[in-house]
């Protein structure tokens, strides 16, 4: 936790898409603005209630962030978390886009879209998960020592 709280945020953030589960008007604002201000293409807000329109969000919010709900805005009217989860999956099954983000998650492996386990591919965590490789040519390569040699 200290270590989150004393990251330092990077200078202009991009995403391909932002997801806000509702809950209250100041998540969906915060969301808006950030694709107002250009941070990533798309927004879906998942969770809404299905009385709820566009129009109805729009009367909510500021008139600065309209432009960006009426263009670039994808609303679901998921009832639970395992629905929130499955729409935003179907949203993100762009498998291009699905690659843009999974290739900015730090991690040392990561399945896009219920890709297939590979048992043959490197396995290992970064940061506090551990520096270590296991399985494929880069866990063999732990094993070994690395010599330069000039002549």
């Amino acid at each position: 936790a200290d270590m989150v709280a004393k990251a330092t945020p990077p200078a202009n953030p991009h995403a391909d898409g932002i997801v806000v589960l509702t809950g209250d008007t100041a998540r969906i604002d915060a969301a808006l603005a950030l694709l107002a201000e250009g941070r990533a293409g798309r927004l879906l807000i998942s969770g809404v209630n299905p009385t709820v329109s566009r129009d109805t969000i729009a009367a909510l919010v500021g008139a600065e962030l309209r432009p960006a709900l009426n263009c670039c805005v994808d609303i679901d009217h998921a009832r639970d978390t395992i629905e929130n989860a499955s729409s935003t999956g179907v949203w993100a099954a762009d498998q291009e886009r699905a690659k843009g983000v999974a290739r900015q998650i730090r991690t040392g492996q990561i399945e896009v879209n219920g890709g297939a386990y590979n048992p043959s591919a490197p396995f290992g965590g970064y940061k506090q998960s551990g520096y270590g490789r296991e399985y494929g040519p880069h866990g063999f390569e732990e094993f070994l020592e690395t010599k330069s040699m000039q002549l």
